[in-house]
């Protein structure tokens, strides 16, 4: 895909459920239409899809086929060890990797020893480093509940102690992006958060779950190519992007 006019602002949204997800609040025959028209109602122009402990290689090919405009990364949201409840933590994937590879060495880790209780779609959860080195070893980003988001680290870790500040600051370390829930949580990083961490985009997505009442808080726009390069530029420019 070539884009002759360079880098353009434009939507994207990265946190979007299909009915794949367990907890989807509509699992219809037409789902994935439904999902693709509304993406397109909302000139969304690239698009994670984020299923919970799955990545639905067939699913993901579909949405492409019905929507072959927009780009759709193929993603995933896990639980991790970290905080009372469960940190929830997003992968982000490039649109060029071999999805069929991917979808089944992701469920291959899911059905062994590193998922606990992997029979409970309620319980699974992977440890940190596990998560982390999975992204890596697959070239991904790592996208962070923050803010006033629900199992984000900020309410799930909170900053009483100075074991709970270092535990924060290390699992920062290697967040590509912090997804918040709303523009009081931007203003309070912006102020208070990155004077002790080094800055990183902010982020704010549908987290949709029901493509019926596809909506979101503030638009997303970012400054680049809808690609998975693209989408890496707002990691070393993102306030520019």
């Amino acid at each position: 895909m070539d884009f002759p006019r360079g880098s353009e602002w434009a939507k994207w949204d990265l946190h979007v459920h299909t009915a794949s997800s367990y907890d989807a609040k509509y699992k219809g025959q037409d789902s994935d239409e439904l999902l693709c028209e509304a993406l397109i109602e909302n000139n969304i122009t690239a698009v994670a899809i984020t299923d919970h402990f799955i990545i639905d290689s067939e699913r993901i090919l579909k949405l492409r086929k019905l929507a072959p405009k927009i780009t759709f990364f193929p993603g995933v949201e896990l639980r991790t060890d970290k905080g009372s409840a469960n940190l929830h933590v997003i992968l982000i994937f490039s649109e060029k990797l071999d999805m069929q590879a991917l979808s089944n060495e992701f469920n291959v880790i899911m059905l062994g020893d590193q998922a606990k209780s992997p029979k409970s779609e309620e319980t699974i959860y992977w440890t940190f480093e596990h998560i982390i080195k999975f992204a890596k070893e697959k070239g991904g980003l790592v996208s962070l509940h923050a803010g006033g988001k629900t199992n984000g680290i900020d309410k799930e870790i909170t900053n009483s102690t100075l074991f709970n500040q270092a535990m924060k600051e290390d699992i920062s370390e290697f967040v590509h992006f912090f997804e918040v829930g709303n523009i009081k949580d931007v203003e309070n990083y912006n102020k208070h958060v990155f004077e002790d961490i080094d800055r990183k985009p902010l982020i704010m997505c549908s987290d949709c779950h029901n493509p019926k009442k596809y909506t979101t808080k503030e638009n997303l726009w970012i400054k680049a190519n809808p690609t998975f390069e693209g989408l890496r530029q707002c990691i070393f420019q993102p306030e520019e992007r």
